[in-house]
């Protein structure tokens, strides 16, 4: 895997759920509905960080894992299933990537309503 294939892939799931996943086939246990929420609060929190840098660490998390994701479950061909972080190349499964945005999720929650 190249970076450049990578990135390509990355790209294609982002605007896949930036069209709302319009158009995929979904055949698994993930919640669709909830995926889209868990990315665009991600999203929306990386358009406008806050002094925060813990909730902004954790809306890139966030970000990135909801990617991962979408990549696994709307591209097809094995390919889109290897991703490269920090030059290695590592196996992407949707079902535990969607267990861990799960926790994100909470966690980056926890940290926005922690009275300071």
């Amino acid at each position: 895997m190249d970076t450049e294939t990578d990135t390509e892939f990355q790209n294609q799931a982002i605007a896949a759920l930036n069209n709302r996943l319009v158009g995929t086939t979904w055949n698994n246990y993930i919640d669709k509905k909830q995926l889209l929420i868990m990315y665009g609060e991600a999203k929306t929190l990386l358009r406008q960080p806050t002094p925060n840098r813990k909730l902004n660490a954790m809306a890139k998390s966030l970000f990135d894992t909801s990617v991962r994701v979408a990549r696994c479950l709307v591209i097809d061909g094995p390919d889109a299933k290897v991703t490269l972080i920090k030059g290695r190349e590592i196996q992407l499964d949707a079902l535990v990537l969607y267990a861990q945005a799960e926790k994100e999720l909470k966690q980056l929650h926890l940290i926005a309503f922690q009275k300071h």
